[in-house]
């Protein structure tokens, strides 16, 4: 008779730490490599004016989102003036501390609410946080599309709680945040809405997050022009030929 002998993972917990690790120096290593481009260059002109106290909707057309990104923007450039490189190194540096965050959330969520075992749960952690794409666009471009889906992940997490009434008021204000950050993810507060049979959000708690972001314009909204124009009809860089 063939004595049973429970599978043993190659990806145990030390080795995923390592992997971790080893990924982690990959990208911060990345993210020091990038001398920046066009984003960049329009990312430190936001961050310029709102470090001024500017209004940045009225000083430039190539800030296309909420207000919210261009005061952390204000705050790295405060942090790293008159070093452009530094500053560009630090904005790819906060994306990539987002997208631990991230992989934390992967992880407890594969273990947690879907029932994947321990090394399954630490490889799609891994994955995500090795994934091309993810390092490109995060470590490398500084791009922080990552911190939208961040919140977007965070309620997804707390959607699938067994007390999400209980939760509903931090899942609107996650979407809220999504969107506030950056309205890539302008579409997604509609997937939590109640259905038969499955918990939701009623259509007040969908319509806040909108409300949210809507409201974060309320103190440049003397731009209200630059705001229609670049924002929400995304038109920054279409004239002149710089696209």
């Amino acid at each position: 008779m063939t004595e049973f002998r429970p599978e043993v993972s190659f990806l145990s917990h030390r080795r995923a730490i390592l992997l971790f690790f080893v990924i982690l120096t990959l990208r911060v290593t990345i993210a020091a490599q990038f001398r920046g481009n066009f984003d960049s260059q329009s990312f430190l002109t936001a961050a310029q004016l709102a470090a001024h106290g500017d209004n940045v909707y009225a000083g430039t057309n190539r800030y296309n989102y909420s207000p919210l990104w261009a005061y952390v923007l204000a705050g790295i450039w405060t942090a790293s003036r008159p070093n452009v490189h530094l500053f560009v190194f630090l904005v790819g540096l906060l994306q990539t501390a987002v997208d631990v965050v991230t992989s934390i959330f992967v992880w407890r969520i594969a273990s947690q609410r879907l029932g994947f075992s321990d090394a399954e749960s630490r490889r799609a952690a891994l994955l995500f946080f090795s994934n091309p794409v993810s390092v490109q666009v995060s470590s490398f471009h500084g791009q922080f599309d990552g911190t939208a889906i961040l919140c977007l992940l965070a309620a997804i997490y707390w959607t699938t709680n067994s007390d999400f009434r209980e939760k509903r008021s931090r899942i609107v204000l996650l979407l809220g945040l999504s969107l506030v950050v950056k309205h890539v993810t302008a579409f997604h507060p509609i997937l939590f809405w109640r259905r038969l049979r499955r918990p939701g959000l009623s259509v007040l708690g969908v319509a806040i997050p909108y409300a949210i972001f809507i409201l974060s314009f309320l103190p440049l909204a003397a731009a209200w022009r630059p705001i229609m124009r670049n924002v929400f009809l995304y038109s920054a860089g279409i004239e002149h030929g710089k696209v």
